[in-house]
């Protein structure tokens, strides 16, 4: 009788990878696949949240923080959304911009007070932002420009709630302005108007929301020093405000303040604001951007401006984050890439290296967790097309339980599929989804047009 012998293949699978990114003034941060943060660049004011003030040419492991979900920075703060909905905030406090009742610098992570049901969050210079679960949104630090949105030109160091803002969907904040979408795609925008960044038509401050005119179907924006941009549906972005480096990239250098098209770009699934530049991702993972370029900071190996989009040199991306004088990007193997400036490690990569025009890799981050398992070695999840209109076509390598989730974090569908399914959106209505696979906590967003 012959015998057979059946071997159990088991695989060591690499499981912590890169996940969530965040590019601020001087300083970066990343979020792993289990949920722990690393942070590296400038510290000065403790922005970095590793209990010193020295600064970092590598990622640092912030011990005190094990449950991220977002992480959002600014020049000299730093937020983050944890996984019970509470927002904790690190760094210059000087307005009252960490929102713990006080305006001493931290540098270590303190709870927002009197803040909670959070799911999204936006850090501006002075100021911070978080959109709530009941779509409200709410604001604290400074508030001189009419900024806080409630009303006043007054700083406040615990959150008081934007005026007149109900069924938000997206919030995003510039230097002194900030921005939020609504379910209906209307966008609003309040604080600081001097460039025509809160594109109503006039260039008068407003410390309670306006609607920014001439745009619908919005589903995502962002504020940079004194422009603004934002995603439509139908993979279009548009911008208004401060042009005289190419800001709007609408191929002159003309400020306005209403919006108008970027040129060039279409199927972008994800923006990006920096100070003076702007990125956006398209479906084909490719990497767009436009602006001022010194210290190279769109990323193409030049340091020339463009006031059209032009591609980066990375590919296979999934996420960006423009910072003010530098970039970050994720790509789908899970490594970050930053590019632009580099005078305080913001890079990443071992050493202060000032211009870098050309995408670096981060050093360090996120160190593989190894567990032995009956899996295979690679976990990938990949959707198209993106956007998509009704049907989006689902691939795993193995069958696997995705859970699809709306942009205020509501999950709409949690199933089991096999290697590949598609399933029917046209009920869906228009906007952000986001579909994760739970076994790897892969993250994939598409876009229901």
């Amino acid at each position: 009788m012959k015998k057979t012998l059946l071997l159990l293949s088991l695989i060591i699978s690499i499981k912590s990878f890169s996940q969530l990114i965040t590019a601020g003034g001087d300083h970066s941060l990343s979020i792993c696949t289990n949920n722990t943060l690393y942070a590296w660049g400038a510290n000065a004011s403790g922005q970095l949240g590793n209990g010193s003030n020295a600064l970092s040419y590598v990622p640092v492991f912030i011990s005190s923080v094990t449950d991220a979900k977002v992480v959002s920075a600014s020049r000299l703060h730093t937020l983050v959304l944890k996984q019970d909905s509470t927002v904790w905030a690190c760094g210059d406090n000087t307005d009252g911009q960490l929102g713990d009742g006080t305006n001493t610098n931290k540098n270590t992570f303190v709870q927002v007070v009197n803040l909670t049901g959070v799911v999204k969050i936006a850090s501006s210079y002075g100021t911070s932002f978080a959109l709530k679960n009941d779509s409200t949104v709410w604001a604290w630090g400074n508030g001189t420009a009419g900024q806080l949105g409630n009303g006043l030109n007054a700083n406040s160091n615990i959150p008081v709630q934007v005026s007149n803002l109900t069924g938000i969907i997206a919030i995003g904040a510039g230097d002194s302005h900030a921005l939020a979408v609504k379910s209906d795609g209307t966008v609003w925008a309040w604080g600081w108007n001097f460039y025509g960044q809160l594109g109503i038509g006039n260039n008068n401050d407003n410390n309670i929301p306006v609607q920014v005119t001439n745009i619908s179907n919005a589903v995502s924006v962002g504020g940079g020093n004194g422009h603004s941009i934002a995603l439509k549906n139908d993979g279009t972005v548009w911008s208004w405000g401060i042009n005289t480096f190419g800001e709007l990239g609408n191929g002159n250098n003309t400020n306005t303040n209403t919006p108008v098209q970027v040129s060039t770009i279409n199927s972008i699934t994800t923006i990006s604001c920096g100070r003076n530049h702007s990125l956006a991702l398209k479906n084909d993972s490719t990497v767009w951007g436009w602006g001022i370029n010194s210290n190279g900071r769109i990323g193409d190996g030049t340091t020339n401006d463009t006031n059209i989009p032009i591609q980066n040199l990375m590919s296979s991306v999934t996420d960006i984050s423009a910072g003010f004088d530098h970039s970050l990007a994720l790509k789908a193997n899970g490594t970050l890439w930053g590019w632009g400036k580099n005078s305080t490690g913001q890079l990443g990569n071992g050493n202060n290296s000032f211009n870098n025009p050309t995408p670096l890799q981060v050093n360090g981050l996120c160190p593989p967790i190894t567990e032995i398992s009956e899996l295979s070695a690679t976990e990938t999840i990949l959707i198209f097309p993106n956007p998509t209109h009704s049907l989006l076509n689902i691939q795993i390598n193995e069958a696997s339980i995705i859970s699809i989730s709306n942009v205020l974090g509501q999950e709409l569908m949690n199933k089991r599929i096999q290697t590949n399914e598609v399933i029917d959106f046209s009920n869906f209505e228009n906007g952000i989804y986001f579909v994760k696979e739970l076994k790897s906590g892969r993250t994939i967003k598409f876009i229901k047009q």
